[in-house]
């Protein structure tokens, strides 16, 4: 549907040859892949859905109805806060007239619903301890602006050569490096906005689409290949304006190539292990695919992938848990318990291998403790239920229904 919807706007935006390319690269890069086959993203295909049938709608002229779609963009994900300034650099090289307010009124209730949204994002990652974005990251507004010119780069390589792609990508990347690329990003749109008009706006209108998640709002990931979703057609419109012709069977032999690319990318996302085994070996250095892969395989193949990883004793300890080997358990959750002392979860952790050694009062004490930092830590709960003692008052708490079964709530 997203498809359909690119492809009535592009071909009222673009030249006919122009639209068909880059509707081509939209529904069938492989870069396209990852926001389709991984349940997470699903957030961002329906955002890319709404997104476009604004822009579909507006290129009819029905721009009450953009304003609706660009509402529900926003419900679906904060990157569409993007969609107004689009807008209104469409407006402004289209019309170039700003007296006209016919166009101005609508796009200005989207400025408004984009900063509401946009602020509700800003305090909800600032109140959710773990939200990974804003002030919930360590690195600073500063590094991670300078970072996201060479990512930026780096996607602009994977659009063109598709060769590489990783859904957890090892990135550590200079100020120097940062500062450079970000000079040849800037240099190359205004050499485009000044020397082809077109062309210069649909690479600014990819840039402004990648802002969100590129720019000086730090995110956790430095890059995620699915982040591309919606930009990757405003730069492949880029290209196709500055090729002097395209033919339709260029255009075909093109989609065969993607599709063929694609299809190989969607097989690494049938299972967990196969998504894990194929980012560990594209990033050999990164922790966490070789804890996502420890988990997706079985305990005996799990624990060479942790042996030399300091960061991974309490998975360490549940692998052990798992091959019935509570005492070496008990060791690592200690380490992880010395590393973030107080930890609700690596108290319940601690807790769970007590348990398994019989000694229940200690395990009694652990997960208490653990409770009292997190009245509502389900795992912790369990092993109360499990152990035939009292459940704490929990109705402020949320669980899903099993959760509620298996604590043996109402």
């Amino acid at each position: 549907m997203a498809v359909w919807f690119a492809r009535d706007a592009l071909v009222r935006l673009l030249p006919p040859s122009a639209a068909l390319l880059a509707v081509t690269v939209f529904a069938l890069h492989p870069l396209q892949t990852e926001p389709v086959a991984y349940i997470y993203a699903r957030t961002t295909v329906l955002c890319g859905l709404f997104c476009w049938a604004a822009i579909a709608h507006w290129a009819r002229g029905r721009h009450w109805t953009a304003v609706l779609m660009t509402g529900l963009a926003l419900l679906s994900k904060e990157e569409a806060v993007a969609l107004p300034v689009f807008f209104a650099m469409l407006h402004l090289t289209v019309s170039r007239d700003l007296r006209e307010w016919r166009e101005w009124r609508p796009i200005g209730v989207m400025f408004v619903l984009a900063l509401g949204i946009g602020l509700r994002g800003l305090v909800a990652t600032a109140q959710i301890a773990g939200s990974g974005a804003g002030l919930d990251v360590a690195t600073s507004p500063v590094d991670y602006a300078l970072a996201q010119g060479y990512v930026i780069v780096r996607y602009l390589r994977l659009l063109i050569v598709p060769l590489g792609l990783n859904f957890d990508p090892d990135l550590v990347i200079s100020p120097a490096i940062g500062a450079v690329s970000w000079c040849a990003i800037l240099g190359l749109a205004a050499y485009l906005l000044r020397n082809q008009a077109k062309a210069g706006f649909w690479f600014a209108a990819g840039l402004v689409f990648l802002a969100p998640t590129s720019s000086f709002l730090p995110i956790a990931d430095l890059a995620a290949d699915r982040r591309m979703y919606l930009a990757s057609a405003c730069f492949a419109a880029t290209v196709a304006l500055l090729l002097p012709t395209i033919r339709t069977t260029h255009v075909a032999a093109v989609g065969v190539l993607l599709a063929s690319l694609s299809f190989a990318r969607s097989l690494v996302f049938r299972t967990e292990e196969s998504l894990w085994r194929d980012t560990v070996a594209a990033s050999p250095g990164k922790v966490r695919p070789r804890i996502q892969l420890a988990r997706a395989v079985p305990p005996a193949e799990a624990l060479p992938l942790l042996a030399d990883l300091p960061q991974a004793s309490s998975e360490r300890g549940r692998v052990y848990l798992e091959l019935g080997r509570p005492a070496e358990a008990l060791r690592e959750f200690g380490v992880a318990l010395a590393a973030a002392p107080g930890d609700p979860q690596a108290l319940s952790n601690r807790g769970t291998a007590l348990a398994a050694l019989h000694q229940t009062d200690a395990a009694q004490r652990d997960f208490r403790r653990a409770l009292e930092r997190d009245p509502c830590l389900y795992p912790a709960l369990l092993n109360l239920r499990q152990l035939g003692l009292p459940l704490p008052n929990v109705r402020t708490c949320r669980f899903s229904a099993p959760q509620k079964e298996s604590l043996g709530l109402r």
